[in-house]
């Protein structure tokens, strides 16, 4: 716990510390910047929920755009790590799923999967660089029967319905149909009762008292 404690801290130094360079590339003062940030982020947790990926137009961008101004010279390996981590989570949840797939005995070639979720925050239908595509792109790479649903893109039958006769539900988006999802009922219309939560939008417990195998990101067990 210490170790991530103080990797968490590193990096929050180096947030700064990156702030800082840009503010000296630009002529801004950080003390102005860093109280106006933490103004915004009183209450926030040291270190946020992980997640499928980062969508949306602003984040995946403003990090490429804090930097632009940069002279080559100039450290931006933060930015560009973090970009790098964030862009390849849709490949981590497709790993988790090949992984689950393999202990239910289902390969990933001949499982049907559905992807739950296809916009990139909870009820909202903006799909821009949503991480559901690109996850269904992924899995799709490895021939992989995809099924996807979303109430808020493509309206139509039920994620119950969309369940029926798979081998794994992946839930990338935490919409409130699916936090009402009748847990039971799911997992009698599955073919295999594997689920991969990606936004802790199920109650664990619950999940596996009806007899789903749980799997989230960040407690995997990959190893």
């Amino acid at each position: 716990m210490k170790t991530a404690e103080n990797t968490a801290r590193d990096v929050q130094i180096a947030i700064a510390n990156q702030l800082a360079v840009v503010c000296d590339h630009v002529g801004a003062d950080i003390t102005l910047v860093r109280d106006h940030v933490n103004r915004l982020w009183r209450t926030e947790p040291l270190i946020l929920e992980p997640g499928p990926g980062v969508g949306g137009y602003c984040v995946p961008k403003d990090p490429w755009l804090l930097v632009s101004s940069l002279p080559p010279t100039a450290s931006t390996a933060l930015v560009r790590g973090a970009r790098e981590v964030n862009d390849s989570m849709p490949e981590h949840v497709a790993a988790i799923a090949r992984r689950a797939l393999e202990r239910a005995g289902a390969p990933l070639a001949d499982a049907r999967v559905a992807v739950l979720g296809l916009t990139y925050n909870g009820d909202s239908d903006d799909v821009r660089n949503a991480p559901g595509p690109r996850i269904v792109r992924a899995l799709e790479r490895s021939c992989a029967e995809i099924v996807t649903h979303d109430p808020l893109v493509a309206p139509g039958q039920g994620a119950l319905a969309t369940l029926a006769g798979v081998d794994l539900a992946i839930l990338v988006v935490a919409h409130t149909e699916y936090r009402a999802l009748d847990l039971e009922a799911a997992s009698r219309t599955v073919r295999r009762a594997c689920l991969l939560d990606c936004r802790q939008v199920v109650d664990r417990g619950l999940a596996e008292a009806v007899g789903f195998t749980y799997y989230g990101i960040g407690a995997a067990s990959l190893a």
